[in-house]
This record gives structure tokens, sequence and C-alpha cells, in this order.
């Protein structure tokens, strides 16, 4: 772990982005050690994984990081669509492992690594996009979900979600690790 540490400085430096590879190694355990596939907690799990999966599809399809304000689509209902996905699909495997435990272990990665990992993304925006993102701050929730959109709900891209975003590569990891318990239970 020091020699991948040391090859990575960014993480020595901002550690909080280390979150991706936590975030694995909980899901993957949580697969690994489910055991109930006829529990209706089963399904509700893959229920949450496939909503968490298309939220952070439709929201990777939309940012441009670093080079404009995301406010359409998912980013007019929450400033966080991302991580309300991250949200679901941890959960969601939570609910197919059925261990207390796996519930409480989430619950305490989200709070200590989502609120400083949050804060200092949005001191970043604050320099990037200055007003504009003081407006949308005001005006959209950080993470839970309004009803009502702060502008239009489109401008999706294929292109900025599969090319300049390659976010499909996280949602097809997760769906390996749904497959592999569909596989293992059934």
């Amino acid at each position: 772990m020091l020699d991948f540490l040391k090859k990575k400085k960014k993480y020595l430096k901002e550690p909080w982005r280390l979150r991706v590879h936590i975030a694995y190694l909980l899901i993957i355990s949580f697969a690994l050690s489910a055991t109930d596939p006829v529990s209706p907690y089963y399904w509700i799990g893959t229920g949450l994984i496939f909503a968490g999966i298309a939220i952070r599809a439709w929201a990777s399809g939309i940012i441009k990081k670093d080079n404009e304000l995301a406010t359409d689509g998912p980013y007019s209902l929450c400033r966080n669509p991302l991580y309300v996905g991250n949200f679901m699909i941890g959960y969601g495997f939570c609910f197919i492992n059925s261990n207390p435990l796996s519930y409480l272990a989430i619950t305490a990665y989200f709070l200590l690594i989502y609120p400083f990992t949050i804060k200092k993304e949005e001191e970043k925006l604050q320099r990037f996009f200055g007003q504009s993102f003081t407006n949308y701050r005001a005006s959209v929730r950080r993470f839970i979900p309004r009803l009502t959109p702060y502008s239009r709900l489109g401008g999706w891209s294929l292109r900025q979600y599969l090319i300049d975003n390659k976010d499909f590569l996280n949602e097809g990891a997760v769906l390996l690790l749904w497959i592999y318990t569909a596989y293992h239970f059934f």
C-alpha cells in the first residue's frame, strides 16, 4: 500500500481521493459475503444498485469537470448526483448482503469521507465559477434531490459519459459485482 501511495503522490496530498478505492473494497466485501438470495432485501438492493447506476450515468453524461458548471439534468435537482448514485449503490449492496455490520460500515464511510470531499469540491467550484456557483448553491440542495428542477433536465451526452468522463468503467465494475451476486445465488 505504501508503494502505491508513493507512486500516487496526489493521494498523499489529498487522502480524501482514496474514497473510490475504499468504496470498492466495501462493496466487494459486501458482494462476496452475501448469503440470502430469496430475501426481498436482495431485490430491494438490486433496485437501488440499478437506480444508482442510472443516476451516475445521467450525471456523468452532463458534467464537464473544471470546464463548465453543471446545472442541468440531475444537477438541477441536487448538487451531488454522482454521490447520490454512490449512496444508492452502497446501500444496495448492503441490502444484498443483509448484514447489519455492512450498514454500519457504509454509513461510517459516507459520514467520514463525503462531508470532507464535498467541502473540498465546493471550495474548488467556488474558485472556478465564482458568483455562478454561489447562485447555484443558493438554489439547489447539496444532497437531497428537490422535486422542481433548477433549470432544464436535458443536456446529456454519450461522448461526455463514455469518452470524457469514462464513468462507464465505474458502473461496469458495479454491474460485474452485481452479476457475481446473481450468479452466486442463482
